[in-house]
């Protein structure tokens, strides 16, 4: 997965057991040189990555040894150090991962398990939110948030189901709320990724 940091001026690679790269992107010419790697063991994989909205923490959906929600703040030049604690526990098999718009709230797509972990967030320390993880489809691996930040879709390999909509609860701030569901197609057909457009 690759990821341009909100601000603009990094780009994330997370490059599964090979961990991460992190490259200073120019935008006017579209050059990026490569700052730092982020080693992992061989029996870790870093599978998704998103940036905050202010470009100061990196979140990363980890898998295998040392497994969770891997946090590191984002330094000059693109610099990341881990936070105390990381990675912070998950699922089994973390392999997507994706901030709400008010960027308040983390979610984290747990493959093995068919279930999402959500947490509130401040300064990158996670809290779990009430009810999470929250049911999803067999090896969800997908997630993305709609345009106008009012849903979360979730795409599971596995299916059952293919496709999972959520609502943010009214009640509980951050609280997913299952609100549809539906098939891709004549199984099998495994959601492989979600990109909402509205």
């Amino acid at each position: 997965m690759v990821r341009v940091s909100p601000n603009g001026n990094y780009i994330f690679a997370a490059l599964g057991s090979n961990g991460d790269a992190v490259f200073s992107f120019n935008t006017s010419t579209g050059a990026a040189t490569l700052e730092q790697t982020l080693s992992v063991s061989a029996q870790t994989s870093d599978n998704a990555l998103v940036a905050d909205s202010t470009s100061s923490f990196l979140y990363i959906a980890r898998s295998g040894a040392g497994s969770g929600l891997a946090i590191y703040t984002i330094g000059a030049q693109g610099a990341l150090t881990s936070v105390p604690n990381s990675p912070f526990a998950a699922g089994a098999q973390p392999l997507d991962v994706r901030l709400d718009s008010t960027g308040k709230f983390v979610y984290v797509a747990n493959g093995s398990d068919g279930n999402i972990s959500g947490y509130s967030v401040t300064n990158g320390v996670p809290t779990a939110l009430n009810g999470s993880p929250y049911a999803s489809g067999a090896t969800v691996q997908s997630l993305a948030l709609d345009s106008s930040g009012n849903y979360l879709l979730a795409g599971a390999f596995g299916g059952s189901p293919d496709l999972t909509m959520y609502s943010f609860d009214a009640t509980v701030a951050g609280k997913l709320d299952q609100a549809a569901t539906t098939a891709a197609g004549t199984d099998p057909a495994g959601v492989v990724e979600v990109v909402a457009t509205h």
